[in-house]
C-alpha cells in the first residue's frame, strides 16, 4: 500500500524538519518545500497531496490563500495550518477561524500532536498504528529539546533581518506574518466587525483592540524603534487583509 503524501510548507528551517519528522513517524510520505509557489506546483500532482501542512504566514503564498486554491480547485487535500508566531502571552485561546483549513498546530506542538491530527484526518497506512497526542509532560528529553528549539525559532523570526529588504520591508512583512496570527485565533471577532452595519466604519471590538495592540507589541519588540514609531505596520496589514478576503 502506497504511503499518503503529505506536503509540508514552512520556510524556517527548524519547523520545516520537525514537522517532516513528525510526518515520517507516523508512516506517511513527505515532500518538503519552502515557498507557496511550490506548493502549487504540487497540487496539480495526480493524485494531489493527501494532505498539506503549512505555515500560516508562508512566503510567496500564505497557509490561507492555499486554502482557498484548494477549495477553488475542488481538490482533496486536508490542511493543519501551523501558526507562524508563538509568544506565551498572545491571543491564547484556541482559533476561531482556520481560514477553511482542517485544522492548527501551534509550532512548539508539532513533536508532540502534528500526526494525530494528520492520522484523524488522513488514514495512515495499515501497517502504522494510528498515532495518539503525546502528553508534552511525557516527552524524551531529544523530544523536549526540539519543541523548545522550535519556541525559540519562533521568537527569532519575529527579530529575523533580511539584508534583502529595506527597513519598511521588513516591517511590511513582519506586520503580515504577525496580522495572520492574530486573524487567525481571533477571526470570529474580525468576522463579526465585518459583517455588522458600517462595516469598517464601526469601531473594533474590545477583545480585537486588545489583540491589535499585543500584535504591536510583537512588532515593536522585532524593529527598530524610528520604524515602529513611523506609521501603524500592523494596522495596515489587517486593513490589507481584510481587503484581500472581500
Amino acid at each position: 500500500m502506497t504511503a499518503p503524501c503529505v506536503v509540508v510548507a514552512c520556510d524556517e528551517p527548524a519547523v520545516r524538519d520537525a514537522a517532516v519528522a513528525a510526518v515520517r513517524s507516523a508512516g506517511y510520505d513527505a515532500i518538503a518545500v519552502d515557498h507557496g509557489d511550490a506548493v502549487v506546483a504540487l497540487l496539480d500532482s495526480q493524485p494531489p497531496p493527501a494532505a498539506l501542512v503549512v505555515d500560516v504566514a508562508l512566503r510567496g503564498r500564505a497557509g490561507y490563500e492555499l486554502c482557498d486554491e484548494i477549495a477553488a480547485r475542488g481538490l482533496p487535500t486536508r490542511v493543519v495550518l501551523v501558526a507562524s508566531v508563538y509568544s506565551k502571552t498572545a491571543y491564547k485561546r484556541k482559533p476561531a477561524d482556520l481560514y477553511g483549513a482542517d485544522d492548527y498546530v501551534e509550532q512548539h506542538h508539532i513533536p508532540d500532536l502534528l500526526a494525530a491530527k494528520l492520522a484523524r484526518l488522513v488514514p495512515p497506512p495499515r501497517l502504522v498504528p494510528p498515532p495518539r497526542p503525546h502528553d508534552p509532560a511525557a516527552l524524551s528529553p531529544a523530544e523536549r529539546r526540539a519543541a523548545e528549539r522550535l519556541r525559540e525559532r519562533a521568537d527569532e523570526r519575529l527579530r529575523a533581518d533580511d539584508a534583502g529588504r529595506d527597513a519598511q520591508e521588513r516591517a511590511r512583512a513582519l506586520a503580515r506574518v504577525i496580522v495572520a496570527d492574530l486573524v487567525l485565533y481571533s477571526g470570529r471577532d474580525v468576522g463579526a466587525w465585518r459583517a455588522a452595519r458600517g462595516g469598517r466604519d464601526r469601531p473594533l471590538p474590545d477583545r480585537l483592540l486588545r489583540d491589535l495592540d499585543e500584535a504591536r507589541r510583537l512588532f515593536a519588540l522585532a524593529v527598530p524603534r524610528d520604524v515602529a514609531g513611523s506609521r501603524d505596520y500592523v494596522l495596515e496589514a489587517l486593513m490589507e487583509f481584510l481587503r484581500s478576503r472581500g
